[in-house]
């Protein structure tokens, strides 16, 4: 138990991440762990030489049988964690490879003081928890399960697989804002995930974390959601965020379609998430239809290949020399003016400009680019 705790010690100061500290004390206990927050919520597991399949369907079974506040049952040892003095949860063995017995209760005592180290380093738990479901969205996105694996590792986070549709949605920073809740964009997610329990009333909802994205699944009844339905669930998203100041030109939010099937599920979450990315180029709206993929979603997603960069360099390489003080003079002039739908007047009074002034931006533009701003 000594060398299991040092090793775990170790982990923690290499700032490892969780899923390491778990996979390492299956290993020393020979059977796959859990843990759970206090209310009894999945926050990360670790399997040892049994599938996860195995793991999760051991772990329905033991959420079943227990008795709340035990520590000991057939088939599965625990211990609690406590972070900053306060009873966290519990992290717990269950037997599934060989026979747990009192002695493993010192290993899992090592695992978990880890784990509320861990915990102090993470800040706190519903990082840790966006996380876990974060994951399970991305390996969705990414078609890495199958439809009863998914609606396995569904249930095990508490999202019942009931009669209905699944919405998928996405939320993305558009400003600066998430300084104002935590050092990095990810952090400031779990944050705004916290406020945001609940927010879709009866309707289930997991929200989980994908790097500076956060990822949605919204359980709703029967039959496609109109419009009308769609405006009020994001007013109703919208609504804590509000409350904390952040609107539509802070955040985007996205609702991917709603579908039946889990690999549906995941091509539809993709288009959400692609979206709540790209919509900085947008206006800001309550919320962005990406039940169909755009054309600027697709340009987005090609942003950094060497074709798209290619051409952008043919096409206004002029305007990005830093030798000559009008060109960024001249490429906002032609950002208003595509803006503007090619409206001149519009375009003149959106750069403050006289009509005439912007005649002779125009032709200058028309010069220097080589072409005619009034073909489409």
């Amino acid at each position: 138990a000594s060398e299991v705790g040092e090793r775990l010690t170790q982990l923690v100061l290499e700032r490892r991440e969780l899923g390491d500290l778990l996979a390492e004390l299956a290993r020393a206990l020979r059977n796959p762990v859990v843990l759970e927050n206090i209310a009894e919520q999945l926050v990360g597991y670790a399997a040892h030489e049994s599938s996860e399949r195995e793991l999760l369907e051991a772990h329905l079974e033991y959420r079943r049988a227990r008795t709340p506040g035990a520590l000991e049952g057939h088939g599965w040892l625990g211990v609690e964690v406590n972070s900053d003095g306060h009873l966290w949860g519990q992290v717990t063995a269950l037997e599934l490879e060989s026979p747990l017995s009192l002695e493993d209760r010192s290993v899992l005592e090592q695992g978990a003081h880890a784990v509320a180290l861990q915990l102090l380093h993470e800040q706190h738990g519903e990082h840790l928890r966006g996380r876990l479901r974060g994951t399970f969205l991305v390996e969705l996105m990414q078609g890495r399960l199958g439809e009863a694996d998914a609606a396995r590792r569904a249930a095990a986070l508490d999202f019942p697989r009931q009669p209905g549709r699944v919405l998928t949605g996405a939320l993305g920073w558009r400003s600066e804002r998430w300084r104002e809740f935590a050092a990095t964009p990810e952090e400031a997610w779990a944050v705004v995930i916290s406020l945001m329990r609940g927010a879709a009333g009866e309707r289930p909802l997991l929200l989980g974390l994908h790097g500076s994205t956060g990822l949605m699944l919204c359980r709703l009844p029967e039959g496609e959601p109109t419009r009308q339905q769609l405006d009020g669930l994001a007013e109703e998203l919208r609504a804590p965020l509000r409350r904390r100041g952040l609107t539509e030109a802070d955040v985007a939010l996205a609702f991917g379609g709603s579908e039946e099937s889990w690999a549906a599920v995941g091509r539809s979450l993709e288009r959400a998430a692609t979206a709540v990315l790209s919509d900085r180029a947008m206006t800001p709206s309550l919320w962005r239809d990406a039940s169909h993929g755009a054309l600027v979603d697709l340009l987005y997603a090609r942003r950094r290949s060497p074709e798209l960069l290619a051409f952008t360099s043919d096409q206004l390489g002029p305007l990005f020399e830093a030798t000559d003080p009008r060109s960024q003079e001249l490429l906002r002039t032609l950002e208003a003016y595509l803006a503007s739908s090619g409206r001149k007047a519009d375009a003149a009074r959106a750069l403050h400009l006289t009509r005439q002034s912007l005649y002779h931006r125009l032709e200058r533009l028309e010069r220097v680019l080589g072409v005619d701003l009034e073909d489409p």
